[in-house]
């Protein structure tokens, strides 16, 4: 596994990904979270997910097959070695 900075296409991966958890959750009674409603059709959370993509701050944890099984939100400027 690997992590990534996110591009253009890791925002439908991301999607898919929480929209998996949200029904996963909710099927499990636990909808106090997220709720039951698909991450991917929350227009403010789609438009936040894209500008941390734009930002640079988007990362991506990658199985070694290529395939994104996680993400999560870099804040603050880059650093670089």
């Amino acid at each position: 596994m690997r992590i990534r900075p996110g591009g253009v296409a890791d925002v439908d991966s991301v999607l898919a990904l929480m929209d998996e958890a949200v029904e996963w959750m909710a099927a499990r009674g636990q909808a106090g979270q997220w709720g039951s409603e698909p991450i991917s059709h929350r227009l403010s959370f789609v438009e936040r997910l894209e500008g941390w993509q734009r930002a640079g701050g988007l990362r991506i944890a990658e199985s070694d097959d290529g395939e994104a099984v996680g993400a999560c939100r870099r804040r603050g400027p880059a650093v670089r070695a």
